[in-house]
């Protein structure tokens, strides 16, 4: 995994270049190899201890780095110098990889600054073309699919990102929301029905 690091951020911060790695591990939600580093390195603690004073991390007790899953999102943004837009949510929702039982299959980059989710972060930018309804139902979708390879041990099948945002691959799992919506709502009675 390779990590920029923005020199003068970190002057004009006042952060150490631990520091820096620790906020980029916990914006791109890799929180295992976070807790690796901190568990590994034993200067770390304090490193997350400072983080929190200065205000990049809202809670956090430094004693036990899997409590620290509040982030000042904003700030950590400005810091790295990473754009937030629709594409970032659907980056954190679609799976890194996946286990066929031989091999293991990768289906998107483990860095949103990676060269092939920059590419991909493009293609979804002028599909969505800025309307929140069409990045929320992509992203419906998408947890849908997820949920029902997951339930249907299928997820070795799923599409790489690219070829995901290629093929509109979201539209196969539309009618499941359809009939999801379809399902909650014939609960009610419909006129007459009642007198049957």
């Amino acid at each position: 995994m390779n990590i920029e690091i923005n020199v003068l951020g970190l002057i004009k911060n006042k952060l150490t270049a631990s520091q820096y790695v620790m906020l980029n591990l916990l914006f791109e939600n890799n929180v295992d190899l976070f807790v690796k580093y901190v568990n590994l390195y034993g200067f770390a603690k304090k490193e997350v201890q400072g983080l929190v004073d200065q205000g990049y991390i809202l809670s956090c007790d430094p004693q036990n780095p899997l409590t620290c899953i509040t982030l000042a999102r904003d700030k950590v943004r400005k810091l790295l110098g990473v754009e937030e837009s629709y594409f970032t949510e659907l980056f954190a929702a679609y799976p890194v990889k996946v286990y066929n039982g031989r091999s293991v299959r990768v289906l998107r980059p483990s860095s949103i600054s990676a060269k092939s989710a920059i590419v991909c972060k493009q293609k979804y930018d002028r599909i969505v073309k800025g309307n929140p309804l069409t990045h929320t139902y992509i992203l419906a979708c998408l947890k849908k699919e997820v949920e029902l390879r997951t339930r249907g041990g299928n997820m070795p099948y799923m599409h790489a990102l690219e070829t995901y945002l290629n093929k509109n691959a979201w539209d196969a799992y539309a009618s499941f929301l359809e009939a999801e919506v379809n399902t909650s709502t014939s609960g009610d009675t419909k006129y007459g029905e009642d007198l049957i």
